[in-house]
């Protein structure tokens, strides 16, 4: 290998490493306030009151616990390797603050091949899928990245 295609690919691997780099900060740790705390009068750290769904029966339990109320529950169907889902948490989290009478899930769904199974159970195509249910019945969705149009939703439905 000659010296300036050596020296061109050491380059061009640096900066790919520097932009993961950014972006991950950006994504993991550029919107978290020091001191780990979203809101001040809950007292919790951003995103604990968001529960994860480890196995299908989690949330069918969820769904049947609250038939028979009016309560809203809204999930976040997502993966591990999902960009826009990644973008999306810090908004998942502040909302999760904002209506602490809402009870908010997350289904990662290529953790097992259970809850693969349990995001097309729910017709889950593309991620992030944010889906309300009240009384236990699928009430609407937002599909997709889109920060004003998860919010308007989760304020028509929590009220």
């Amino acid at each position: 290998m000659n010296l300036s295609l050596f020296r061109s690919l050491f380059l061009l691997a640096s900066f790919v490493n520097a932009c993961t780099a950014f972006s991950l900060e950006f994504v993991v740790g550029g919107n978290r306030r020091r001191g780990g705390r979203r809101n001040g009068s809950t007292g919790l750290n951003a995103g604990e009151r968001i529960s994860e769904v480890l196995e299908p029966t989690q949330f069918t339990g969820k769904l049947e616990e609250l038939a028979g109320s009016n309560q809203l529950v809204v999930v976040n169907f997502s993966t591990t390797y999902c960009g826009p889902c990644k973008i999306m948490m810090p908004t998942w989290e502040a909302l999760s603050d904002e209506y602490p009478n809402v009870v908010f899930l997350k289904c990662i769904g290529d953790k097992t091949p259970e809850l693969k199974s349990l995001m097309k159970s729910q017709a889950v195509r593309a991620v992030p899928s944010f889906q309300f249910f009240k009384g236990g019945v699928k009430v609407d969705r937002v599909d997709g990245a889109k920060k004003e149009e998860l919010a308007k939703k989760l304020k028509e439905h929590a009220t």
